[in-house]
């Protein structure tokens, strides 16, 4: 019989895979800072000017790491961190998912139930709560109930004290590291909601910005305490960057990593392997794995300002801005919680 870090790591690969990087080692796409974003800017993604897939390309973005203790040894909840990602898929798919999709999320949903809560640190506590609070909506929503009620008591039972919630309206401080320092971040806007936010059951509160490199945006989690009410956190879900302005400016995707949360490294997040992402509204992808980001996002973000209503906002308007569009999402999240909170 394996032992559970063997069956945790076999679940990881042959399961989660579905929706992370998986094959191969990550170490091309991180290189040391001397490749600036504004160089790399310049680089060609695209066949013609009308095209809509650019190349995913991360060198010189995504920050190195060293390779802590705790990740090497796979951990019983890593799978369904990582797994629930595949939720993404189920907006963009014209039939309900068959048995056999549901399946691999039971089998992470099984090892994540056997995780000893005082063995998770806060941020990594914050990341399993979250995935099985995104499984426990989108079942609900899918009319998987009895998945969903199994969901929410892994949701109840990693639940955080109301008065000691890690609330955070500030994102992981390691974010600058993949987007520059917080103080040349332009915030940007549009009305609620963002069509992130319903693909992910508003279990996560996104936040669009860009700097004079880069356009983002990037995810905080939401979690959950003991009366059931959510709140938003400093943890990281993903980022999404499109760096330059023209129409061939390339794409780089990161997605939450376990291991990478436990280390406290780049602020949890890990870049993406193309072919394993979620097939979803986001990463549609061609047989060369550029991605269609030019279909919502023209040159110079002007597509994503004309179609999809997105601005700059004034420094000062930043705040209210975005307490109401967290707002409106924790809105959300509570009414999907009271169908489910007391469920048995």
């Amino acid at each position: 019989m394996r032992s559970l870090a063997a069956l945790v790591l076999a679940v990881t690969t042959a399961v989660a895979c579905s929706g992370r990087s998986c094959g191969g080692s990550r170490a091309s796409t991180t290189t040391s800072d001397a490749q600036t974003p504004a160089a790399l800017g310049a680089a060609t993604g695209a066949d013609t000017a009308n095209d809509r897939f650019v190349v995913h390309d991360c060198v010189g973005l995504a920050p190195e790491v060293t390779t802590c203790a705790d990740a090497r040894a796979a951990a019983p909840a890593d799978p369904l961190v990582v797994g629930a990602e595949l939720l993404t898929e189920i907006p963009a798919r014209h039939n309900p998912p068959p048995e056999e999709w549901w399946s691999r999320l039971d089998v992470a949903m099984e090892l994540a139930e056997q995780a000893r809560l005082k063995s998770l640190g806060v941020d990594e506590r914050v990341a399993v709560q979250n995935a099985a609070l995104f499984v426990a909506l989108a079942a609900e929503h899918a009319e998987q109930h009895a998945r969903a009620v199994r969901a929410m008591a892994l949701v109840r039972r990693l639940a955080f004290p109301a008065g000691a919630r890690p609330e955070s309206l500030d994102a992981d401080p390691g974010l600058a590291r993949w987007l520059g320092p917080q103080g040349a971040w332009v915030e940007r806007t549009r009305a609620p909601h963002l069509f992130h936010e319903l693909v992910h059951a508003n279990t996560r509160v996104f936040r669009l910005v860009r700097t004079p490199a880069l356009h983002a945006n990037f995810s905080q989690l939401i979690a959950v305490d003991d009366r059931g009410a959510p709140f938003v956190t400093r943890v990281v879900g993903s980022i999404e960057v499109r760096r330059g302005t023209s129409q061939d400016a390339p794409a780089c995707v990161a997605l939450s990593s376990p291991a990478r949360l436990r280390c406290g490294q780049a602020a949890g997040l890990e870049v993406a392997d193309v072919p394993h992402l979620p097939k979803n509204h986001f990463f549609t992808r061609d047989d060369r794995q550029r991605l269609a980001c030019n279909g919502c996002h023209g040159a110079a973000g002007t597509m994503a300002d004309d179609v999809l209503g997105t601005r700059d906002l004034a420094p000062a308007d930043v705040p209210s801005d975005l307490a109401t569009r967290r707002q409106a999402v924790l809105d959300e999240t509570t009414k999907g919680l009271s169908a489910l909170w007391s469920a048995r």
